[in-house]
């Protein structure tokens, strides 16, 4: 009897033994992290108002932009910074737009009636 229980023992640890989930890696956030750090990398331009990210390709260069796991969460990220540097350059040329007027109007002298 005793040799039939430790069978079913090994059979029942055997069984119970879980094989580890792997699908619980998130390749996205690990592509948005990428992207995060390449960003960080990227050289500033124009005075630090933008990166150079508009003059080069950086999924060209990053082998993790170009895997298929990680490019999804990788190209939005980017595309995220491409969207805040657009509304910067916007906000930096609609301040020009508003200051040239009032810099020459102060400028020129007013005629004296």
């Amino acid at each position: 009897m005793t040799k039939h229980i430790t069978l079913l023992l090994f059979i029942g640890l055997a069984w119970g033994q879980e094989k580890p989930d792997t699908s619980e890696i998130d390749y996205y956030q690990m592509g948005i992290d990428a992207a995060v750090q390449d960003y960080k990398d990227l050289k500033p331009t124009f005075g630090r108002i933008t990166s150079d990210i508009w003059f080069r390709n950086p999924l060209k260069n990053q082998p993790m932009a170009t895997n298929t796991l990680f490019e999804t969460g990788y190209k939005y990220q980017m595309s995220k910074y491409k969207g805040q540097e657009s509304v910067t350059l916007l906000g930096c040329f609609i301040a020009i737009a508003v200051a040239m007027p009032l810099i020459i109007g102060s400028l020129i002298p007013s005629p004296l009636i």
